[in-house]
């Protein structure tokens, strides 16, 4: 019976929706991880032992209400107030290359693993706001992601959904992508004299 429901697909479509799911869930838990990346450097950046005097410079607006909101705990949320107020996306390939840039002076170059991050963030956009099927601000996203290994079919006006090589080859380029940046960042802030970020 399950030889013939594989052979058949007489389920498929219940498990496109789950794939593209998969496909949602990555992009914010990569998301998550970068927002850990960037607040945990911002803090290094700041207490480090040359610190970084433009960052020293830069000014932040916060009301009562939100600083009653972080328990009045500024020290542990900084880098999040500054992502925030600075309008931040960690779910923007570009949004995420201006910040690290900017804060750290790490750029983020597009190659192979930064093509298929940016291909997974305009899919995630449009399963979330579009139904998975393809319009026109999609396919705009994906031009500048001609680097592409994944190889999923996308046209506009169809229906797309991801297979499980597509999401495995996705995971593994966000992987590296990570592992990258963070050893970018580890170099940078060793240069500056902050060596304590080693650690994470």
């Amino acid at each position: 019976m399950l030889r013939r429901v594989r052979e058949t697909e007489s389920i498929k479509d219940r498990y496109s929706v789950m794939y593209n799911q998969c496909g949602v869930l990555q992009v914010s838990y990569f998301a998550s991880t970068l927002k850990a990346v960037f607040t945990d450097c911002l803090m290094f950046a700041i207490r480090g032992e040359q610190s970084n005097t433009r960052l020293l410079k830069e000014s932040i607006e916060i009301s009562l209400g939100e600083l009653a909101d972080l328990d009045f705990d500024l020290a542990e949320h900084v880098g999040e107030i500054v992502a925030s107020k600075n309008d931040i996306s960690f779910q923007d390939m570009q949004s995420i290359g201006r910040a690290f840039s900017t804060y750290f002076g790490v750029p983020v170059e597009i190659d192979g693993n930064v093509a298929n991050v940016i291909f997974a963030q305009a899919c995630r956009n449009c399963i979330v706001h579009s139904g998975a099927i393809a319009d026109e601000r999609m396919i705009r996203q994906i031009k500048a992601a001609k680097e592409r290994t994944v190889d999923m079919p996308v046209h506009e006006g169809k229906a797309f959904c991801f297979e499980p090589q597509s999401i495995r080859k996705i995971s593994r380029s966000m992987e590296a992508f990570v592992a990258a940046l963070a050893g970018r960042l580890i170099q940078t802030c060793q240069k500056s004299g902050s060596k304590k970020l080693t650690g994470g």
